[in-house]
Order: C-alpha cells, then structure tokens, then sequence
C-alpha cells in the first residue's frame, strides 16, 4: 500500500524488478455466504458450526463467529483463505484439504464451489481466463446429492458433538461412559434439510463408538 501510495505521488519506487524475487506459489480463495447453485445470491442467518483445522501454510483473514448472525444487508464474504507452498501443485492440494475439512453450517456457502474449481485441471495448469466458469460449469454449478452413506456420516458427528458439548457443563463424567445408559436407547431423531429434501434419521448407540442408524425407515 506504501508503494501504491507514493507512485500515487509521482516518486519514483525505491526498488526495480531485478529486486523482486518469487519464493513459491500463493492462493487465495474467498469464502462467502452465497449460494452457487442459485446464482451466488447472499445467505443469511446463524452462524452454527465454524470450524477449521490449523494449517502453518495457510492464513485465515475472517471476522466472523459461532453463533454469529450473518446479515443480508453486508458484504457476504466471510473469510479469505490465503495458501503458500514451494510450487502450484503444492499450494492447490493443502488448499483443497483444508477446505475439504472446513466446517460451516448454517448459511449456504461457496465453500464446496471453490474446491471443485481446484480440482479442475485447467485451473491446474493455469489454463484460465474470462470464459473459464462458463467453460466449465455450462449449465451451472450442480452439488452432487448427497446418498445414505452422506447422512449416516453427519447424524452421527451431530450426535457426538452434542455429547462433547454436554461434557462440557459435566466434566466429572468420563469419557468412556459416552453412550452408556441401563435403558433400552430409543435414539435420538433428526430432520436433516438438504438440496430441498428433509431427511429423517434416528441414531442409537451400540456401544462407545458404533450406532444404529435409521435412515427414512432404511437401516
């Protein structure tokens, strides 16, 4: 900004290109509250689930909250990933897994929209310009539905997730008793909304870390 600044000016820049040195390959990708599949209009509501693993070769520049409320009348954008590794290849793999393992839940989001991108193997090879989107997505963005598999996976990171909150007003109770109860377990239910579709599921605990699940009456 300094430099911007003072060419702004009319001085001269104190350094010339011979100065300028490349050391790896950066990334940045901006997360927003959009919706890719609806012509990336703005979502709105509660920020529930804002989740991400730590990575040294990735910074997060974001303002935003669990529990936060994400208003339609800002800016969608709600952080920016930026990744730097020693090559192109490097950077798009840890930036891909670190989004993959990205959690948001509560506002539609572009997250699975900038992945997909990276996996493409024009953008790959920096074959990119301003007809790419269009090149690659004709008929639009289409997420992939979801199948049972899907939904067994989450309901049960739900339910282990309220345990983990619970544990956390009762410390005194070990972890090796999670799931125990002298009771026949009647599972807990869950209405799952997904592309436009409720999906009912009843999870029950087997033992410490195996569950029933019940899947729209499929098991």
């Amino acid at each position: 900004v300094e430099m911007q600044l003072t060419v702004a000016d009319g001085q001269a820049l104190a350094i010339n290109q011979q100065d300028v040195k490349f050391i790896g390959h950066a990334i940045e990708v901006r997360l927003y509250a959009e919706d890719p599949q609806n012509e990336f209009f703005p979502s709105s509501g509660s920020l529930d689930v804002w989740s991400f693993n730590d990575s040294q070769y990735i910074r997060v520049d974001s303002g935003v909250e669990v529990g936060q409320e994400i208003s339609s009348l800002y800016d969608p954008m709600l952080a920016k990933i930026v990744v730097h590794k020693n090559n192109r290849k490097e950077s798009i793999n840890e930036l891909k897994n670190f989004l993959a393992n990205f959690s948001i839940v509560g506002v539609k989001n572009n997250r699975d929209f900038l992945i997909d991108i990276l996996r493409q193997q024009d953008f790959s090879s920096h074959r990119i310009d301003i007809s790419f989107l269009d090149k690659i997505y004709p008929m639009g963005f289409k997420l992939r539905k979801p199948d049972i598999r899907d939904f067994a996976v989450i309901s049960v990171y739900i339910f282990e997730m309220e345990f983990e909150k619970n544990q956390k007003y009762f410390p005194s109770v070990p972890i090796e008793l999670k799931n125990w109860s002298n009771l026949v377990h009647q599972g807990k239910v869950f209405n799952i909304q997904c592309l436009g579709e409720v999906i009912n599921v009843v999870v029950s605990p087997i033992n410490y870390n195996s569950y029933n699940v019940i899947i729209n009456n499929i098991k």
